[in-house]
């Protein structure tokens, strides 16, 4: 149950977080009245919260249908994988300036608890760990409007919205080299790093994209 003051914030995060983890699926209706009842609120608070996901393109309200978990297509998670490529280099690059120790030893272990999924089937679990490693990263770069971007657009979390399009040992492998970068200090090739992580999957998304317009599988 949701007790904090500021209910629509405490729902948002509630709901945000409950998408995050796979237990609100693109495309589902979210039954307000069930919701309200679950988290021990009322409906003002959640339309609230609902209309700020929406805004943040986490949900959706077709005609007639009230909300539903967006689904995106493939032309949104290109826009989406665009941004990430010229903002999270950035954020990896800076971060190798001036991280801190301390910030370097979450990181690691952010990293070690994505690779003891890695071989896992915890999708959902997966994509959590994903999402906390490169949230971790653009914090430390110190540079608190791209981190403000990242964080209140969803960047990475709309990103993951269908999961994620390489397998998570590979996505593990990547993840190291760039906390290597970080490590030791290359702000160039933790951008590269970065860059070239990110770009191999949105190179995916384009050829899921291209199979789905010939209609091949």
């Amino acid at each position: 149950m949701v007790v904090h003051q500021d209910l629509a914030a405490q729902v948002y995060e509630v709901l945000k977080d409950k998408i995050l983890r796979g237990e609100l699926r693109p495309g589902q209706k979210l039954a307000q009245d069930e919701l309200a009842e679950t988290l021990g609120v009322s409906r003002t608070p959640l339309l609230s919260a609902l209309h700020k996901l929406e805004n943040e393109m986490l949900v959706s309200s077709p005609p007639r249908r009230g909300f539903v978990v967006r689904q995106l297509s493939w032309d949104d998670l290109l826009d989406v994988y665009d941004l990430r490529l010229r903002l999270e280099p950035l954020g990896a690059a800076e971060a190798a300036v001036i991280a801190s120790q301390a910030e370097i030893d979450e990181l690691v272990a952010l990293c070690d608890a994505f690779d003891n999924l890695a071989n896992s089937d915890q999708e959902d679990e997966i994509k959590v760990a994903d999402y906390r490693l490169h949230m971790q990263i653009m914090k430390m770069s110190g540079n608190a409007i791209l981190h403000s971007i990242v964080s209140s657009f969803n960047l990475m979390l709309i990103a993951n919205l269908e999961g994620l399009f390489k397998p998570p040992q590979r996505s593990a492998e990547q993840h190291r080299s760039i906390i290597r970068a970080i490590r030791s200090r290359d702000s160039r090739r933790a951008e590269q790093t970065m860059h070239f992580h990110i770009e191999e999957s949105r190179e995916e998304i384009v050829r899921r994209k291209e199979k789905a317009e010939n209609g091949t599988h």
